[in-house]
């Protein structure tokens, strides 16, 4: 084989673990299953107690509706997804989504998982599993995930289209739309 052809076929190799790996982070986010590591506040702390308590519910009246829960997986080395040119999300763009998202209204929450927590929920998911592609998971080939709480005011579209193309997310994935609750 020639060089050029060599070096496609190492890219070609390399390739299927991170496309792999985003398939089965949607696979747990989409379950419900997404562990989320430190909590990154969506708004100041009186803020939070303000939009807190104007949002619970009366002790005798009905629970709140539940908002959506959107999972924004950022690009890792050698990704398939078209945004991600094959590079890993910069600490810069992880910030600049962090920051589009705690600056959306109706965003409540947002939880980061980094690479080590999502193999290790991913290990948890699958473990009753003999499934040769999670044994060949590594935890660099899990993507770094924002895991959103959103109130039920949230325009869950719009937060979709600012984040789909965002340099560093390779993909956005809406409970709401995996569930069939709305049309995304």
């Amino acid at each position: 084989m020639n060089e050029p052809a060599q070096a496609h076929h190492r890219r070609r190799a390399g390739g299927w673990r991170p496309l792999a790996a985003a398939v089965l982070a949607a696979v747990i986010a989409g379950g419900g299953a997404v562990a989320c590591g430190g909590a990154e506040p969506a708004a100041e702390p009186q803020e939070r107690e303000r939009r807190a308590a104007s949002q619970a519910p009366a002790a005798t009246g009905p629970a709140r509706a539940a908002g959506d829960q959107i999972t924004v997986f950022l690009c890792v080395k050698n990704d398939e997804f078209p945004t991600c040119h094959g590079k890993g999300a910069t600490a810069g763009q992880k910030k600049s989504v962090r920051d589009a998202l705690t600056g959306f209204p109706g965003v409540e929450r947002v939880d980061f998982q980094d690479q080590e927590a999502a193999y290790r929920k991913l290990r948890e998911q699958y473990a009753e599993e003999d499934s040769l592609l999670v044994k060949s998971m590594r935890p660099e080939d899990l993507p770094e995930s924002y895991v959103v709480t959103a109130s039920p005011s949230l325009d869950s579209k719009k937060l979709l289209s600012t984040l789909q193309g965002m340099p560093g997310v390779g993909n956005v994935v809406s409970m709401n739309c995996v569930t069939g609750k709305a049309t995304c």
